[in-house]
Formats: structure tokens, C-alpha cells, sequence
């Protein structure tokens, strides 16, 4: 049963980079999910573990800080709403740096996506910039690729 969950946490976390270029919804399902995979499968003293990473300890005070400056200079309600989740991004980063660490089939695959995205990217804005439209048919907007982007 573990097995299982961390075969579909490998998987969540494999598909993060493609869920970046989707936009931000697909990735905060991705961040969420993995985060409470974490929290239930994961053994306690590991957890602990983590958070006594030094690293993870200054992202968190860090993210803290983020949040008792918005209150003090009473930041609009949204503002100090998303500060106080800014928490998950040193807790996914615990769990993305825990599986790079530790696997090394799953720091091969990560690689491989990173780099076929860079490439693609890549190739695309370079075809985008020759011939002032790129492999979908997006134009140059101001003289600059933007690739799938856009403005």
C-alpha cells in the first residue's frame, strides 16, 4: 500500500514541471496532493527529521516573516491570506529534495523532463524568433518569443 502511494507521489512530482507550463491550477493540485501524501504516509520521525533540515527551517522562518509583515503593514486581506500558505513551498520542497535524494530512477526521469522541456522551449522560440511564428502558429508579440506563452 505505501509502495503504491509513493509510486503515485513519484509521478505527482514527475508531472510538476509539465503542470507549471499549464498554469497555476494543476500545479497547486499537484503542491496539495503531494503535501498530504507526505503528512499521512510518511513515518513520524522522518518528518521531524525534515524539519529539523537547516534549510527548511529558514524557508519556514522566512515564510513567517512574509506573513507578520503583511499583518504589520495591513497588507489587503487577499495578500495576507496567500502569505499564510506560503508554507508549501518549503514543504513540497521537502518532499521534491527527499525523492531526488534518495532515488536515484526517479533523479533520472526528473532530469530527462527537465531537459526535454528546456528543449522543446528551446527549439520552439528559436523557430518562433526565425520565422516570426512558432510550431502552433503563435506570433512574435513585440519582437520577442514567448513560445507557448504568449504576452
Amino acid at each position: 500500500m505505501i509502495s503504491n502511494i509513493l509510486s503515485i507521489q513519484k509521478i505527482l512530482l514527475l508531472f510538476f514541471p509539465i503542470a507549471l507550463i499549464t498554469g497555476p491550477l494543476l500545479t497547486e493540485i499537484v503542491i496539495i496532493i503531494s503535501i498530504i501524501l507526505y503528512f499521512i504516509y510518511f513515518p513520524k520521525k522522518e518528518i521531524y527529521a525534515d524539519f529539523s533540515n537547516k534549510t527548511f527551517l529558514f524557508l519556514a522562518i522566512f515564510s513567517l516573516y512574509i506573513f507578520i509583515v503583511g499583518i504589520i503593514f495591513l497588507a489587503s486581506t487577499k495578500s495576507l491570506l496567500t502569505s499564510i500558505f506560503f508554507i508549501r513551498f518549503p514543504l513540497f520542497s521537502i518532499i521534491v529534495f527527499r525523492f531526488l535524494k534518495n532515488d536515484d530512477l526517479f533523479k533520472k526521469r526528473f532530469l530527462y523532463i527537465l531537459l526535454g522541456i528546456f528543449a522543446f522551449f528551446f527549439f520552439d522560440s528559436t523557430i518562433q524568433s526565425i520565422f516570426s511564428e512558432n510550431i502552433f502558429g503563435l506570433k512574435l508579440i513585440a519582437d520577442r518569443a514567448s513560445s507557448l506563452f504568449g504576452d
